[in-house]
């Protein structure tokens, strides 16, 4: 298996395409399981409070020096109450769950990091992109290609299949992966 733009037959003034193809494939990825597998970015997210507990959509992640995730919660009790940040000691971040030690109050929002660095992430993932953009590269600009694009390229939820090893593959990697919203 190629491991370098060049072991794919492009030249290294190709970089930027290639990393270009690498984003959509990713994007297309991420899209097709639930999950951003982008490098990390903030987000903010809004729940309604009035349990103990918040399920987020995307693991948080450490940033800068912290050793552990990070998030702002903040609270209101009515839509047009401005944000307080909530005590720390009010809540814990477990993994995309964030519990409150009673309940929440009606109106909650959570900013945090999330995403991965460059080359980081599950192997999986890494090896099914490399296979969309290899197969894209070699397919010399195949006008089959649909759904997602960048330039001649695009991807279908098959291509992603095939990347993941065919259907019994991409079943087990997506059940194992796939986030729904609660």
């Amino acid at each position: 298996m190629p491991e370098t733009i060049t072991d794919l037959g492009a030249a290294e003034t190709d970089g930027a395409f290639i990393q270009r193809l690498i984003d959509q494939a990713t994007a297309a990825l991420g899209r097709e399981i639930g999950i951003y597998l982008g490098t990390p970015d903030a987000t903010i997210e809004m729940h309604r409070g009035g349990t103990p507990l918040i399920v987020l959509y995307d693991d948080p992640i450490a940033v800068g020096e912290e050793l552990d995730p990070v998030a702002t919660v903040e609270t209101r009790d009515t839509p047009t109450d401005p944000w307080e940040e909530a005590d720390a000691d009010d809540y814990v971040l477990e993994g995309r769950t964030v519990r409150h030690r009673n309940r929440w109050p009606r109106w909650v929002r959570v900013t945090y990091q999330h995403g991965f660095e460059v080359g980081e992430g599950p192997a999986e993932f890494r090896q099914i992109v490399f296979q969309m953009v290899e197969s894209a590269w070699l397919s010399n600009h195949d006008d089959g290609l649909k759904s997602e694009s960048l330039g001649d390229h695009s991807w279908t939820k098959a291509d992603v299949v095939t990347a993941a090893g065919g259907p019994a593959d991409w079943e087990r990697l997506a059940s194992r992966w796939r986030r729904q919203r609660i």
